[in-house]
């Protein structure tokens, strides 16, 4: 038992102190729409799950209008599948701050996908992406996903309001 112990605590530890920039793992948990967990393999053959917030975008909440249907897109495209995680950091929740994608095209990955298929907001406040502006607009132009709603309202504004 203490032996275990020994070994769980060096693989705890040890994956730890790596923050690659990219990584390969796969994705066992979509928390929602721009929230997930994936595994990915550690050091010393230990492998870890990692949660990765979405970054450049801002996905309805569970509660708020569209963010049930927001989060089941999110797992058809990206759960129990190997992704490439690009990570840009750490936020201020001890969460990996990245995008999930399923090829090497731009238009592979999950932020893309969310915002394109009208289901995240781009968020401007911390994103400078004209790929992420644009298929915002297109989706909004074609009225798909929350831009369908009548008064869609972003989740920066809902959260701000429901405290």
């Amino acid at each position: 038992m203490r032996l275990i112990t020994i070994l769980l605590a060096m693989c705890i530890s040890t994956s730890a102190w790596s923050t690659p920039t990219t990584w390969k793992g796969k994705v066992v948990r979509v928390l929602d729409a721009d929230t997930v967990d994936v595994l990915r393999p550690g050091a010393k053959g230990c492998w870890t799950i990692q949660r990765v917030r979405i970054q450049g975008i801002d996905a309805p909440e569970k509660k708020q209008a569209f963010g049930k249907a927001a989060t089941k897109f999110a797992v058809a495209f990206v759960f129990g599948r190997d992704v490439t995680v690009n990570v840009n950091g750490k936020g201020k929740y001890g969460r990996w701050l990245g995008d999930l994608c399923r090829g090497k095209s731009k238009y592979k990955c999950l932020s893309y996908q969310l915002v394109r298929k009208g289901w995240a907001w781009h968020y401007r406040k911390y994103s400078k992406s004209r790929l992420l502006d644009r298929a915002e607009k297109k989706a909004k132009k074609e009225t798909i996903g929350l831009w369908a709603g009548k008064t869609p309202l972003a989740p920066w504004l809902w959260r701000k309001k429901s405290k």
